[in-house]
């Protein structure tokens, strides 16, 4: 959790499963990314979920080949990417889902982008809302 986007959907998840947090900079005021080197993934983790860009506290973190050694092979990685999508090249390829209020960078308040990967769809909960059934 390294901002306010992050904390937030830390919580919303929590309406689904037991989250894990990977690492957290809260004792700092979100004004830090925690170091990939400190970061305690859980390998039986469903995901791997971040914000690649608190814009609040100004931070970004991106995708490197850093993180990728950290996360399990296989395990899915979740982008929200409402802060920088559109303003930097991404390998689309090494996500199972990209989101992104388009309001940031791509078009009006409450338009959300979603890249999703084919193998991830159908497999939601059955509360979840149906439009986020993207099957």
């Amino acid at each position: 959790m390294s901002g306010v986007w992050s904390t937030k959907t830390f919580e919303e998840a929590k309406k689904y499963c037991t989250p894990h947090c990977v690492a957290t900079s809260k004792e700092s005021g979100f004004t830090t990314v925690p170091e990939v080197e400190d970061w305690n993934i859980d390998p039986n983790g469903a995901y791997f979920h971040f914000c690649s860009n608190e814009t609040i506290n100004g931070t970004e973190r991106l995708l490197t080949e850093e993180i990728l050694e950290k996360i399990p092979a296989g395990m899915p990685i979740i982008c929200d990417m409402s802060s920088n999508f559109l303003s930097i090249d991404v390998d689309v390829s090494k996500f199972g889902v990209i989101y992104a209020g388009a309001q940031k960078n791509a078009g009006p308040s409450g338009v959300t982008i979603v890249i999703a990967r084919d193998d991830l769809l159908g497999n939601e909960k059955p509360i979840t809302p149906s439009m986020l059934s993207w099957k």
